[in-house]
């Protein structure tokens, strides 16, 4: 059996010790690229561009190269050894993915995204719909059934594009369930299976089942910039669906390659949670677990022109990564939305630190579902009392 890491990457001492606040993945230019991975435990790391390993070099807390030719178009991995065993690895922070591998492109080779001419100045003035890019146009009359282009396509059903109906029936802002990169379906056979994406792989990257072509980098990029683009053109916000509370596979989730554990709650035990009710709860207080929080956001409402985030089960984040989150999103953004599920969870974050309707006061600009105003309504989610509308 291989050697493992043991508790290491999960105490407070480690977490202190090994923080970074450079740019982590590629950065790519076309006479050179620069790779960076934060893995303080790991012995060896290389890596594997189309096939050619290439050394990188341990500068505390991260492996770093540099390769001096056009890397635009290729394939990418880490060969990454924390004990006695080598294992290729996907970059944490990679943007671009294709069916089987990260993928270095250039971003200026992208359709260019229209800036956002959305400015939100008071909440309770929006009204959002909320959609899964698959159902808004899977059976409509469009050529692109269930994939972005399907949300602007011109339909005789609608007198339009989904996006001009959804405008045309009030709303100020278009709500689509997760786009980035989930387990869950198969991304060339768009009928297998279905999900709602609420299943993280890959943070940074556009999911494929959306994609004409899943296989190219640049598809997935560009239908996703589509949409926006769209969407602006007839003055409707785009709101991002983000999953930070927990990932599809703890096992096989790129993090957990590199920092054994790092990326999950644990007891004082060292034993991992599970208060959204799946295998592991995201330490979002881990400063550098945030920092992939932050910058995944930063990515989408920079290089996509997102209007917001509604967070999934916001109330198991913490209160002070919530304010980092719109810290570094009004630069980007002054008019940003940010809401969530602010659900009263009982989690290892101490409960004056949570992310929840109670710690409002914290938080006052991020807003929040209001389950007890629901539960009035309809009556209680998991029990016999019946709501005002239900008699």
């Amino acid at each position: 059996y291989p050697l493992e890491i043991g508790v290491v990457c999960v105490t407070k001492e480690f977490e202190k010790k090994f923080r970074y606040d450079g740019k982590l993945g590629v950065n790519y230019n076309q006479s050179y690229s620069t790779f960076s991975l934060f893995s303080p435990v790991a012995k060896e790391v290389y890596v594997v561009i189309d096939n050619q390993e290439y050394e990188m070099v341990y500068k505390q807390p991260i492996w770093y190269a540099e390769i001096n030719q056009d890397l635009q178009g290729l394939a990418y991995m880490y060969k990454i050894r924390l004990v006695d065993q080598f294992k290729m690895v996907k970059d944490p922070y990679a943007i671009a993915s294709n069916l089987t591998d990260n993928i270095i492109i250039d971003l200026n080779q992208t359709i260019p995204s229209i800036k956002t001419p959305i400015k939100v100045k008071n909440y309770v003035d929006t009204v959002i719909y909320e959609g899964h890019v698959r159902d808004l146009s899977i059976g409509l009359d469009v050529e692109s059934k269930g994939l972005f282009e399907g949300l602007i396509e011109p339909s005789k059903k609608l007198k339009g594009s989904v996006i001009q109906c959804i405008k045309r029936l009030g709303m100020t802002h278009l709500q689509l369930l997760p786009v980035f990169d989930f387990e869950g379906v198969n991304d060339s056979e768009k009928n297998e299976l279905y999900n709602w994406g609420y299943n993280p792989s890959q943070y940074f990257c556009v999911d494929g089942w959306f994609s004409k072509n899943p296989d190219d980098a640049y598809d997935r990029i560009n239908g996703l910039k589509k949409v926006v683009n769209h969407a602006h053109e007839a003055k409707l916000g785009v709101i991002m669906d983000v999953v930070y509370n927990h990932v599809y596979d703890h096992l096989t989730f790129p993090y957990d390659e590199i920092v054994p554990g790092y990326f999950y709650r644990h007891t004082n035990q060292f034993h991992m949670t599970h208060a959204c009710y799946l295998d592991n709860d995201v330490e979002t207080r881990n400063y550098m677990v945030r920092k992939l929080i932050i910058d995944s956001l930063v990515h989408f409402a920079s290089v996509y022109q997102i209007d917001g985030f509604r967070f999934d089960l916001m109330g198991l984040l913490d209160v002070d990564t919530m304010l980092a989150i719109e810290k570094e999103l009004k630069k980007v953004n002054p008019y940003i939305m940010l809401y969530g599920e602010g659900w009263n969870m009982p989690n290892e974050v101490p409960a004056k630190l949570r992310s929840n309707q109670n710690n409002q006061a914290l938080f006052s600009n991020i807003g929040h579902f209001n389950d007890y105003y629901r539960n009035v309504m309809k009556g209680e989610l998991h029990g016999p009392g019946l709501g005002f509308s239900m008699g």
